[in-house]
């Protein structure tokens, strides 16, 4: 079965046309976008010009709401992070997590506040077609893992890590091959670069995911249950990589579920419950004990800790 999307394909920075892309269920119009994003675009030079990178927080959040619907999904969040911090956000089911970060680069368009985010402004209303510009701006400076994988099935491994740095920055093809193939290294994968998706494990697809992201050399990365449709070896092979670009310093929102590697890896965990932030410290202070209802609710005090590829907690 498939699903045919017209996924906007940019061909330079002053037109565009469409282009409809025939692709395997279940990907959704979000994904697709994410992963065809700005093909045709200009340089990074080009796209930084008109950013705003004076010192202060990369990320910016101002009185934040979105709505599905009548339902009001977000209620007034406002969030900052600096370079190189790890923030996670936890909460149950249908709180917001993954609402506010696909938010965060306009995958999901917000009814009111601002969100400032790799010296760009996000503001409400804005049109895939008509702020196309702005929007394939911030794209290009924020890369984005998703619960899927949404490799290309057609294209090997180190061409899914290439398309994007030849297409949108405009590497040739020595510089594209030689950053992809150094990043294949860096999530493990070094010697799966000729191998097509369809031969991978779900962990390693990831990674190739992971892989691909960075390769755009983002500011910040958006990482929404990466491990969610992994078993738990595949998500400690995921983990593992995650762990090591907070080490190195990558910004990173992550939406998880896994307690322990929040404890082990964030600098700063976000609880939501009912679209707002109930609570927001280190780790420690927020998990252990919870301080906050909602918080003790998510975490089952009192239950039994689930599996985790990082020690003893609840994932």
């Amino acid at each position: 079965v498939t699903e045919t999307f017209a996924v906007q394909r940019f061909i330079n920075s002053a037109k565009h046309d469409f282009l409809e892309i025939t692709t395997p269920a279940p990907f959704t119009y979000g994904h697709q976008v994410a992963a065809t994003l700005a093909f045709g675009a200009p340089t990074r030079a080009a796209l930084d010009a008109g950013a705003d990178m004076s010192d202060g927080p990369i990320l910016s959040v101002r009185a934040l709401h979105a709505q599905r619907g009548d339902r009001e999904v977000l209620c007034g969040v406002d969030l900052s992070i600096d370079r190189g911090e790890v923030v996670a956000l936890i909460g149950p089911s249908g709180s917001g997590k993954t609402t506010l970060l696909r938010a965060l680069n306009y995958l999901t368009p917000f009814s009111a506040g601002e969100v400032d985010i790799a010296g760009h402004r996000l503001r409400p209303a804005m049109s895939e077609r008509s702020d196309a510009a702005a929007l394939r701006a911030v794209r290009t400076r924020v890369g984005m893992v998703f619960q899927a994988f949404n490799l290309f099935p057609h294209l090997s491994v180190l061409d899914n890590v290439m398309e994007a740095p030849r297409r949108v920055l405009h590497l040739d093809a020595g510089a594209a091959r030689t950053r992809a193939q150094a990043l294949l290294a860096r999530v493990g994968l070094g010697d799966r670069a000729d191998a097509y998706p369809a031969a991978l494990s779900g962990g390693q697809q990831q990674r190739v995911a992971i892989a691909r992201a960075l390769a755009m050399e983002p500011d910040v990365l958006l990482l929404d249950e990466p491990t969610s449709a992994l078993d738990p070896r595949l998500a400690g092979e995921v983990l593992t990589v995650i762990a090591d670009l907070a080490a190195a310093g990558q910004t990173m929102v992550l939406v998880t579920h896994q307690i322990a590697f929040v404890r082990r890896v964030a600098h700063r965990v976000l609880v939501l419950a009912d679209g707002v932030i109930v609570d927001s410290g280190a780790p420690a202070d927020v998990l252990d004990p919870p301080r906050t209802a909602a918080t003790r609710e998510l975490l089952g005090a009192g239950s039994a800790p689930s599996p985790s590829p990082f020690g003893r907690g609840q994932g």
